[in-house]
C-alpha cells in the first residue's frame, strides 16, 4: 500500500498543481439567472427603443406627405383657375398687355407642295404595292 501512496504523491507532484473542480452553488445559479434576465431585459428595452424611433420616423413622413398633398391640391386649384381664359385675360391686362395692332399681325400661308409631296409619298407606296402584285 505504501507504494501506491508514493506513486500517487509523485504523480501529483509531476503535474505541478492540483485540479480543483468548481462546484456551482445556489448563489452561482442565482447570479447566472440574474445576468440572463438582465441581458434579456436590456434586449427588450433596445428593441422597444428601435420601434419607437421607427414610429416617430413614420409620423414625420406622414406629416410631410400631408403637407405635400396640401401643396399639390393648392397647385391643382391654381392650375384649374389659370385654365379659365377670362382669368388669364384679366391677369394679362393687369400686367399691361393690350390687343395687338393690325400691323402686328403676321399672316402665314402654307405651301401647297408640301401637302402634295406627302400625298405623293402615299401614292408612291400604293403604286409600289400594285407593281409588286402585278409582277406575280
Amino acid at each position: 500500500m505504501e507504494k501506491t501512496k508514493q506513486q500517487r504523491g509523485t504523480s501529483g507532484r509531476r503535474n505541478g498543481r492540483k485540479r480543483s473542480k468548481r462546484v456551482m452553488t445556489r448563489q452561482s445559479y442565482i447570479v447566472l439567472a440574474a445576468i440572463i434576465i438582465f441581458v434579456i431585459g436590456l434586449l427588450v428595452l433596445i428593441q422597444h427603443a428601435i420601434i419607437l424611433k421607427m414610429d416617430n420616423d413614420v409620423r414625420n413622413l406622414q406629416s410631410t406627405l400631408e403637407q405635400q398633398q396640401a401643396v399639390n391640391d393648392s397647385k391643382e386649384g391654381q392650375l384649374v383657375s389659370s385654365q379659365n381664359l377670362a382669368t388669364i385675360e384679366a391677369t394679362a391686362r393687369g400686367y399691361g398687355m393690350t390687343e395687338p395692332a393690325t400691323t402686328q399681325y403676321v399672316y402665314v400661308t402654307l405651301n401647297q407642295n408640301s401637302d402634295a409631296s406627302q400625298l405623293s409619298a402615299g401614292n408612291k407606296l400604293q403604286q409600289w404595292w400594285a407593281s409588286v402584285f402585278k409582277k406575280q
